[in-house]
């Protein structure tokens, strides 16, 4: 779901509101919006290296990084990071100024952006022929022929998380 703050914010910096979703490129990334009971979800593609996933992960383990832009959970993996942010009032000055922050300090920290194809980490020229796909509602760019491995990745990521044993509702 995409409500008039995201709608709105979407609509102002150039993203795509579709299927409940907004997303486009900030800064270099490509940023997938969607609202939740709660939260606000921001998810940037990229391609991360090990010594990348360390850095931005160290990062958002910190109480300052999580107080600050109201980081209330993260979850990385090689072809990007989602964050759940806290709904407050105010949360959406909360995310320009975390969307602001943001695509610098990736960069800086050797994620590769929207130039590169998520799924290869190879960079995506202009003369080659890319798309963007979604996955579990987050948008991604990859060369047409790295589309396929991407999504058999995803389906592979979402067989094992539901059969994993969950803690939930489990008792002393």
């Amino acid at each position: 779901m995409v409500a008039k703050g995201l709608k709105d914010y979407a609509n102002e910096k150039g993203l795509k509101v579709s299927d409940g979703i907004a997303y486009g490129v900030i800064g270099g990334y490509m940023v997938t919006l969607k609202e939740g009971y709660g939260i606000k979800e921001i998810s940037v593609s990229g391609a991360f290296t090990d010594e990348s996933a360390r850095k931005v992960t160290e990062f958002f383990q910190t109480q300052g990084a999580k107080k600050e832009y109201r980081v209330a959970n993260f979850s990385l993996m090689r072809e990007g990071i989602i964050f759940e942010i806290t709904d407050t009032i105010g949360t959406m000055k909360v995310i320009k100024a975390f969307l602001e922050f943001l695509p610098n300090f990736l960069r800086q920290n050797g994620v590769l952006g929207d130039g590169f194809c998520t799924a290869c980490g190879n960079q995506i020229e202009a003369a080659d022929a890319s798309r963007i796909v979604l996955i579990n509602g987050m948008a991604h760019r990859v060369h047409d022929g790295c589309s396929g491995s991407l999504m058999e990745r995803a389906n592979v990521e979402q067989a094992r998380h539901e059969t994993e044993e969950k803690n939930l509702g489990k008792g002393v």
